[in-house]
C-alpha cells in the first residue's frame, strides 16, 4: 500500500489548462462541472496525482496510461488489472493510494459541523451512537463514521447507488454500541484502516486486509509539471 498526499495549490489558468489537456474528455467534463474554482483544482490535481504515481510505479509515461471506468465512474487501469487505486480530497489536501487489491480512500478536514443536520442520512444505530456521546466527542465520532462509509462505497465503486443508510459501521453487542474496524457487506469482508494527517485531517482506507501504521509520502506540486 502506498499513500501520497499533496497540498492543493492555487494555479493560474495557463497551468490549469496545461494539466486539463492531459485527461480524457469524460474526466474533463467531471472537472469543469464544478462551479467553484477550488473544487475544479482539487478534482484535477487528484486525476494528475494518481497518474503521476502510477507512472512512476509502472515506469510508463503518464500520457501512455489508459484508463477505463465502471458504470459509476470509478477508474481502473486497462493494462494492469492487478493494480487498484483511489483518490480523495478535502479542503487543502489531495490524497491518492494504490494497492494490489481493491481499495477505497476518503480524507476529511475535521471542521465544525451541524451534527443533527448532517447525520440525517446515517442509520439509526449510527445516529444514536453519536448523539449519546458527550457533545465534545460527537464531531470526532461523525468523521470516524463518515470516512468509513465513504471509503467502503469508493472501494466497491458503487457511487451514489449505495446510500449511506444502507449499511452501518456501528455495531451493537450486549447492549453496547461500538464503532467497527471491519464489516461484512454482501458476503465480502472489509477492513477500515484509520490514519490522521497532522491534527486536521482524518483518512480511512477500506480494503480486504488490515494495514500496518502507514507513512505518507508528500508530493510537491512541481513534480506534476516536470514529469509530464
Amino acid at each position: 500500500m502506498k499513500i501520497f498526499v499533496m497540498k492543493i495549490s492555487d494555479i493560474n489558468d495557463e497551468i490549469f489548462d496545461y494539466l486539463l489537456d492531459e485527461i480524457p474528455v469524460s474526466r474533463k467534463i467531471k472537472v469543469l462541472k464544478y462551479y467553484n474554482k477550488k473544487d475544479r483544482i482539487r478534482t484535477l490535481l487528484g486525476e494528475i496525482l494518481i497518474k503521476e504515481k502510477l507512472s512512476q510505479h509502472l515506469n510508463i509515461p503518464r500520457r501512455e496510461l489508459i484508463f477505463g471506468y465502471n458504470y459509476y465512474g470509478k477508474p481502473y487501469l486497462l493494462s494492469h488489472d492487478n493494480i487498484h487505486f483511489n483518490i480523495s480530497h478535502s479542503h487543502e489536501i489531495v490524497t491518492v493510494c494504490y494497492s494490489n487489491m481493491a481499495v477505497g480512500i476518503d480524507i476529511e478536514f475535521i471542521r465544525s459541523i451541524d451534527i443533527p443536520l448532517i447525520i440525517s442520512n446515517f442509520t439509526q444505530l449510527e445516529k444514536n451512537y453519536i448523539l449519546n456521546l458527550p457533545s465534545q466527542y460527537q464531531k470526532q465520532a461523525f468523521f470516524e463514521i463518515w470516512t468509513r462509509k465513504e471509503s467502503l462505497i469508493k472501494n466497491i465503486g458503487a457511487g451514489l447507488s449505495l446510500s449511506l443508510d444502507s449499511f452501518s459501521v456501528v455495531h451493537y453487542h450486549e447492549e453496547e454500541k461500538f464503532l467497527t474496524n471491519e464489516l461484512c457487506y454482501q458476503g465480502v469482508n472489509y477492513y477500515f484502516n484509520t490514519y490522521y494527517y497532522s491534527d486536521k485531517y482524518i483518512l480511512v482506507i477500506c480494503s480486504g486486509v488490515v494495514y500496518p501504521p502507514a507513512s505518507f509520502e508528500e508530493v510537491s506540486f512541481n513534480e506534476l509539471l516536470v514529469n509530464r
